[in-house]
């Protein structure tokens, strides 16, 4: 039995908004509404409303639970009614990186070399890891990455087009933005996961020179040149940008698949592993040896005390512990592939510290890499995020028929994908591991004795959390929120 990384996107049977205080409308367009919402823990989200008639196909909420990246917006939670589709996410604070793009355009202010890389690794460790998964995006384009000024941090948002390729090799529906389609999806010869990194190079290309690589009055003469894929690097700004990074431009522009650079080939290219200098606040020695500490001291057996952790990191996880986590995950994360090797864990970790038995407790799904949710789950203070009340919420919530047990039914319902058992006989042990009483249900009780008593035995020791360089404060039900600004704009122009 296994718990897999990933999201836990819980379905909601009661109404949505009673869990949530709708904040303000960021986002509208064909699709629905986008809000910004707060939850009970008083953590920001967005909360997106679709009408059931424009939402006819489910990849993006099958997809997204396989996806569990630094720089892939999560989703957490769906609710219906007759109706609607309302999908309770991540919110990314920050601008769309086309409004970023235009902003500097305007003022004159492009980006740097040093800033165009920064930014392209990120968008390349997604895709790297959203193909690991062999899912493809099908519509990479700056509206659906949105980037945080303050630290240039991105999210690759919209995943509505994306497609599971698990079974298939390629496949001819045309489909996406004409601006950033590569000339096999247009031409219809069918295509692959490569198509993406097309998208990535026409990115990257305005990135550096503030200008689109195929430009033209209307889609005709768009396609027509994307179709020819003729470059011109030809202009007076290419003559500052470097040589390796032109040479990324052209594997990725590359007209023929099969010679065109994979997301991996672009992430190991000599212009991505040159070294940038950061924009974002340095992690300090004293914080990432007790991040690490932290990590090798991690121990559950409990396969539904791991799932409940993974759903307390997302209802209750403050943003600005996220970020510091965050940029500790990506700090560790030497190659950009958004999961953790055994080697990239060794060359930051003390003698002190084994290794191997480190790796074997944090990856829980046990396939070789330490993935984005189970770090949070190591290196958070647990204690913070599951007080009595926080467990109340989440039993709840978990509690799909509301009465007062989680039975074998829900659990399977909840947890069916998150925990990967071998046969059905396995459901019935995950229920016995915390009813204690054996009456074949979990009570609020026993719920919340299972997971205390978890994180009673893996507290630290004031020694030990003396240490802590940020320590983290508990959330507050009643603390106040102060609420910044988040564009969401919907400019299309989507393939005829």
């Amino acid at each position: 039995m296994l718990v897999n990384s990933g999201n836990l996107i819980v379905n909601i049977k009661n109404d949505i908004m009673q869990r949530y205080q709708r904040i303000k409308l960021i986002g509208q367009g064909s699709y629905g509404k986008v809000y910004k919402v707060k939850n009970q823990a008083n953590e920001l989200r967005a909360l997106k409303i679709i009408a059931k008639k424009d939402f006819t196909d489910q990849n993006e909420i099958e997809n997204m639970k396989k996806l569990d990246h630094p720089n892939i917006m999560a989703i957490y939670e769906i609710a219906q009614d007759d109706n609607y589709y309302y999908i309770v996410s991540q919110l990314c604070e920050g601008t769309e990186l086309f409004d970023e793009i235009h902003r500097r355009i305007k003022k004159n202010q492009i980006f740097t070399e040093d800033e165009v890389r920064y930014i392209f690794k990120q968008i390349l460790s997604a895709i790297a890891y959203a193909h690991d998964k062999n899912i493809m995006h099908r519509d990479i384009k700056p509206e659906n990455i949105l980037i945080d000024p303050k630290d240039q941090h991105i999210k690759i948002i919209d995943w509505g087009l994306s497609k599971d390729m698990t079974d298939l090799v390629s496949i001819k529906q045309k489909i996406g933005t004409i601006d950033y389609a590569a000339p096999e999806v247009l031409l219809e010869k069918g295509y692959d996961k490569k198509c993406d990194l097309w998208s990535c190079g026409v990115i990257l290309y305005i990135l550096l020179s503030g200008e689109t690589p195929f430009p033209g009055n209307n889609t005709g003469e768009i396609e027509k040149k994307i179709t020819k894929s003729k470059i011109n690097l030809n202009l007076k700004v290419w003559k500052s940008v470097s040589n390796d990074a032109k040479n990324l431009l052209k594997n990725l522009l590359q007209s023929d698949p099969v010679k065109r650079f994979s997301a991996q080939q672009a992430l190991e290219s000599e212009w991505i592993q040159k070294q940038t200098q950061s924009v974002t606040k340095e992690i300090s020695s004293q914080e990432m040896q007790f991040r690490l500490q932290k990590l090798s001291r991690f121990c559950c057996e409990s396969k539904m005390v791991q799932a409940t952790f993974h759903l307390m990191i997302q209802q209750n996880l403050t943003q600005e512990k996220y970020k510091q986590l965050r940029q500790t995950f990506q700090k560790l994360d030497k190659n950009g592939d958004g999961k953790l090797s055994m080697e990239e864990l060794r060359a930051y970790c003390n003698d002190d510290i084994d290794v191997e038995d480190l790796f074997n407790r944090v990856d829980t799904d046990k396939n070789g890499f330490i993935e984005f949710t189970e770090f949070l789950t190591a290196a958070v203070d647990m204690k913070k995020l599951a007080s009595h009340d926080q467990l109340k919420e989440a039993f709840h919530l978990l509690d799909q028929n509301g009465d007062g047990f989680l039975e074998i039914d829900e659990i399977k319902k909840i947890f069916n994908g998150k925990i990967q058992v071998q046969d059905e006989n396995q459901w019935d042990q995950l229920l016995q591991e915390i009813d204690k009483n054996r009456d074949g249900k979990i009570s609020l009780e026993e719920y919340q004795e299972a997971i205390s008593k978890f994180i009673d035995h893996n507290q630290p020791s004031s020694n030990f959390a003396s240490q802590n360089p940020n320590p983290e404060t508990e959330p507050s039900i009643k603390k106040k929120v102060k609420l910044t600004e988040s564009t969401y704009k919907l400019r299309n122009r989507q393939i005829n």
